[in-house]
């Protein structure tokens, strides 16, 4: 698909998100190496961490993987929706009810069964098949039955008719520290792998992106990675993270206006400006580092964001016009501002959520 500034958006505002699909199917092939035999299961829960839910399922599933994994049950039907039969399992983030239960086993997703209330709701379901996954808290101290509550929960599934235990997962606690996690993860997958015993033969799925990258013994019979998929780095792990492409291509827009300042608080008098169609609405507080490109140029935000504009120094930039193009992240020329450059200046935004800051008023556009 066309990389145009502002294609398709002459109605609108000239901000364009360009997500690379052709990195998620670049990263599938590398994780896919790392895990051998075992499933790949891609996370796309929080709208594809930001990237587009059926775009990126598609590019995924096309580059070889074999099932995937959304946030909630909204998430599932729409993919079921867009024409997408690959399995499909549904982590905890819907209010367990039979309801929800009974969509699941309609629309053919695979339910989580995590604590009392999850398993009460599947077995309410009415008399739909479904399929479950029980899910596992082996030391995340988030959502999951203990290891020794498996072969209750097991047994009153496998005794109710219906329901199919398909499988058996957890999300373990990756310290940042390679000497902690070298610790902590064997310990946690081993209460992990004690609790499957309750259900024989069943998928067994305990490696994310993090895992996969120091353990990929720990890939068992399936893995479900995450920011992996979609370059998203994180600390550690720089051979594994090296292979991978970052999804997220660039955040462009336009100059709207040129003019030369007048006696002001924000700039010289007699200084250029530019103004930007881009501000509070579009996230740009979280996604700039104060600086973006003009004319293959860095240039300097001024003064305070508004909630739909900000402006930009031009005195730098001699010959820049109204309608050129503005990078806040990507290549422009020779330059470059890199998301990773970004995340250094915002310590407090995690890189799992740097494209979810992206407004959802800015168009995306997806390169093949």
């Amino acid at each position: 698909m066309s990389g145009a500034v502002g294609s398709g958006a002459r109605l609108g505002r000239p901000n364009v998100f360009e997500i690379d699909l052709g990195a998620i199917a670049h990263n599938v092939r590398v994780i896919r190496a790392r895990a051998e035999s075992a499933e790949l299961w891609a996370a796309l829960k929080a709208d594809a961490y930001g990237y587009g839910l059926v775009e990126a399922a598609r590019a995924a599933l096309e580059a070889g993987a074999d099932a995937l994994a959304v946030g909630d049950v909204a998430e599932g039907v729409r993919l079921r929706q867009s024409g997408i039969r690959h399995p499909i399992l549904v982590y905890p983030g819907t209010q367990p009810d039979p309801e929800a239960a009974s969509i699941c086993a309609g629309q053919g997703l695979i339910a989580t069964v995590y604590d009392e209330l999850s398993l009460a709701a599947c077995l309410d379901r009415g008399d739909r098949r479904l399929q479950v996954f029980l899910k596992v808290d082996a030391g995340l101290q988030r959502l999951g039955f203990a290891p020794n509550e498996i072969p209750r929960a097991a047994a009153r599934l496998a005794e109710s008719g219906g329901i199919e235990v398909a499988g058996i997962y957890t999300h373990l606690q990756v310290p940042d520290d390679p000497a902690a996690a070298a610790g902590a993860l064997p310990e946690q997958f081993v209460r992990f792998t004690a609790a499957t015993a309750a259900v024989p033969g069943r998928k067994r799925m305990a490696a994310s992106s993090r895992v996969l990258a120091r353990f990929p013994e720990m890939a068992l019979d399936a893995v479900d990675p995450g920011r992996a998929v979609y370059g998203i780095h994180w600390r550690g792990d720089e051979d594994f993270q090296a292979q991978l492409r970052p999804a997220f291509s660039s955040l462009k827009t336009r100059l709207l206006q040129v003019k030369v300042a007048a006696q002001g608080p924000h700039a010289p008098a007699g200084s250029r400006l530019g103004v930007i169609p881009l501000g509070l609405r579009e996230g740009l507080t979280q996604l700039t580092c104060g600086q973006v490109l003009v004319g293959g140029r860095r240039v300097s935000l001024v003064g305070p964001l508004a909630l739909e504009h900000a402006r930009v120094a031009l005195d730098a930039v001699p010959d820049a016009q109204p309608g050129d193009a503005v990078v806040v992240i990507g290549r422009q020329g020779i330059e470059e501002i890199t998301v990773d450059e970004i995340l250094a200046a915002r310590p407090a935004l995690a890189p799992t959520a740097f494209a979810l800051a992206v407004g959802q008023s800015v168009e995306r556009v997806y390169l093949s």
